[in-house]
């Protein structure tokens, strides 16, 4: 009997300091991704993504098969710590992440001030795909989502 009440208060604790230490950002990304991300299409690849993406805000995100142009995309300047706007061109390409993701990897060619490098996250299908990123600490939750027009 004693062993008994020993494992039941060995999950009582254990189980709320595992959850406190995953929602406080002890396991961040992961926290993240499972409580305000969203998840990849299976199988995307680069040709998926070619398009014109809008944000709700005016965010504007160009890709073609390698290379892309952003305009006014908010992002927060952890110099500053202000929410701020970017915008430039470059090439880009699909980076493999943790988690079995992957990323859009954007190699800036010009960039206004501040030079900030968001991560941009591919979200939806690959029919209709959308890119999303962190505004700032991902463990804020705070999203800005791009949705391809057709």
């Amino acid at each position: 009997m004693g062993d008994v009440n020993i494992r039941g208060l060995r999950a009582f604790v254990l189980v709320p300091l595992l959850l406190a230490a995953l929602l406080s950002g002890g396991c961040g990304r992961l926290a993240t991704m499972l409580f305000c991300g969203h998840e990849m299409p299976d199988g995307i690849v680069a040709g998926d993504l070619v398009g014109t993406y809008r944000g709700e805000e005016g965010a504007t995100v160009w890709l073609d098969e390698t290379e892309f142009a952003i305009a006014d995309l908010p992002e927060r300047d952890w110099e500053t710590g202000e929410d701020a706007l970017t915008s430039g061109d470059g090439t880009w390409s699909l980076q493999p992440a943790p988690d079995d993701e992957f990323t859009v990897d954007l190699n800036f060619a010009v960039q206004t001030e501040p030079e900030l490098s968001p991560n941009l996250y591919i979200a939806g299908s690959r029919d209709e795909p959308m890119l999303w990123y962190y505004i700032g600490d991902a463990d804020a939750c705070r999203m800005h989502e791009l949705k391809l027009e057709r």
